[in-house]
């Protein structure tokens, strides 16, 4: 089952410690803590050869580069030659390098630690209506993703650092297949491009909302013990 993780974003070092990837969180590796303890990789259901790294040029290239196939033998890296303009698109480059085309596809922005005991891909063969899955935690602060909800707790609605809900996106996305994930962009690329953007940037989150407005049904999914790195990072810069 493929998992695009896109690391070709402007923040990929920190001042005060590094390459960002590197920085030791519960023992281990920030990528790596993020990356192996989602359900998917707990069950066995993701390998290693499975991951999709998107990374860039750029004088962390080498040792980001290192890092990953060094965890993840077997991966598959695309490098672009320029920074991207937002995760969606460094998706896209992701996108080119996946084979399994009908198998569920993991986007993982690997930027919020969470918990979750639910194997999140098994839920699509219980509902052949549910276009995707969004793991959400409760949140106010405008600085991410808001699903919000209609009356049979499916999402109606994605915005961008906009909260209309108390559902705040765990950064991990998760489509019924990768034409899924591709024709839901494609429907807001040409129906409502301005709501993918946030300052020139693309972001994945609103990408459900083409789904939606195909009719397909979009399921929220409660984690537990999230801890947003970018805050997290922050917080020990302060400290320091």
């Amino acid at each position: 089952m493929p998992c695009i993780v896109p690391l070709a974003g402007p923040q990929l070092t920190h001042p005060d410690f590094g390459l960002i990837a590197r920085y030791p969180v519960d023992g281990m590796p920030l990528l790596r803590r993020t990356l192996e303890t989602r359900p998917w990789w707990t069950s066995g259901r993701v390998f290693a050869r499975d991951m999709i790294f998107v990374l860039r040029e750029g004088p962390e290239l080498a040792d980001l580069q290192a890092a990953v196939t060094d965890w993840y033998p077997g991966c598959r890296i695309v490098v672009l030659s320029h920074l991207s303009q937002g995760a969606l698109l460094s998706a896209f480059a992701g996108a080119a390098a996946v084979t399994a085309l009908h198998d569920p596809l993991i986007i993982d922005l690997a930027d919020i630690v969470y918990d979750c005991k639910t194997d999140m891909p098994d839920l699509f063969a219980q509902a052949p209506d549910l276009g995707a899955i969004v793991p959400t935690f409760s949140a106010d602060d405008p600085c991410y993703s808001y699903l919000r909800l209609g009356p049979d707790s499916s999402v109606i609605e994605a915005a961008e650092k906009r909260v209309i809900s108390s559902h705040a996106s765990a950064g991990t996305y998760i489509f019924r297949s990768l034409g899924d994930f591709l024709s839901a962009a494609g429907n807001c690329l040409t129906v409502a491009p301005d709501a993918l953007t946030v300052r020139g940037a693309f972001f994945v989150c609103p990408v459900v909302n083409g789904l939606i407005r195909q009719g397909k049904r979009v399921m929220p999914l409660p984690v537990q013990n999230v801890r947003p790195i970018s805050k997290l990072l922050h917080s020990s810069a302060s400290a320091a």
